[in-house]
């Protein structure tokens, strides 16, 4: 079985080194990619063509949400790649732009809401994620 190839993007450090270890822990899965910000994740996208990105919502370059519109409007398959926001505040502040997202997980991560977010991606089979 091929690996779950993910990109990380958050302008932390540690919440992008928690989230890849969290990552690590699940069985499939591989952070091929850590970003710090918008700039940097849309180079990386080409380079290592990941299954899954995970986003932050808020980040000084470019926030999740912005950016998130950029990966959408590529010329190529990337424009449906499946987007995950990491969000310290809820889903509140996404009302026009929820259905750029495929789930939202809220910080801390829980390991039961990450695998449930990746089992509703990559199966087609709602899961409800109540991170």
């Amino acid at each position: 079985m091929k690996p779950i190839r993910t990109i990380i993007v958050d302008d932390e450090p540690l919440a992008r080194e928690n989230l890849m270890l969290r990552l690590q822990d699940l069985a499939g899965c591989e952070v091929v990619a850590q970003c710090s910000g918008g700039r940097d994740t849309l180079q990386a996208i080409d380079l290592h063509q990941p299954d899954v990105l995970f986003l932050d919502i808020q980040m000084p370059d470019l926030d999740g949400v912005t950016l998130a519109r950029a990966i959408k409007a590529l010329p190529n398959a990337n424009a449906k790649l499946p987007l995950v926001m990491l969000t310290s505040l809820g889903r509140s502040e996404l009302k026009q732009d929820i259905d750029l997202f495929e789930a939202f997980l809220t910080k801390p991560i829980k390991p039961s809401s990450l695998f449930d977010a990746l089992v509703s991606i990559f199966t087609g089979q709602p899961v409800r994620v109540r991170a």
